[in-house]
């Protein structure tokens, strides 16, 4: 009985170190171009099963842009795999992404991405954690 419950014990400690040790990623996201330098970033990790680029990813993230430079979006514990980011800045407050019509009405950007014609899929904005590349992202602005 005692080698039965040491078995269960040694297999439960395999399995939370293996949980533990695939998300110590941590991922830096720069973001540049940034035209108005006024409110907020707020920015989705997302998966290829997360709905992209509308779906709310499975991590998110925010930062108040500087008066200057680029700024800098910081994702930890992320598990090794392939993912896309989207992002946008709100200019006015409201923590929801503008639309004028069926065009953005605020900044916007995804990884990976340096112009726009339509809805991105997610294969052109996908990178792998971890990379040596190092994952940038180019706002955007329809206005």
């Amino acid at each position: 009985m005692k080698a039965f419950q040491n078995f269960f014990l040694f297999i439960a400690i395999i399995l939370l170190n293996s949980i533990n040790t695939q998300a110590q990623n941590k991922l830096k996201v720069t973001v540049t171009d940034i035209e108005s330098r006024t409110g907020t970033i707020y920015a989705a990790l997302c998966t290829p099963d997360s709905n992209f680029p509308y779906g709310d990813g499975i991590q998110k993230a925010e930062v108040k842009v500087k008066k200057k430079g680029n700024v800098v979006l910081k994702f930890n514990n992320v598990p090794d795999g392939t993912y896309a980011i989207r992002l946008y800045q709100d200019l006015d407050g409201n923590k929801e992404m503008d639309m004028e019509g069926q065009r953005p009405a605020e900044p916007f950007g995804f990884s990976r991405l340096k112009s726009i014609m339509g809805p991105p899929s997610f294969e052109a904005c996908k990178f792998q954690v971890p990379s040596k590349e190092k994952v940038t992202v180019k706002m955007l602005s329809m206005f």
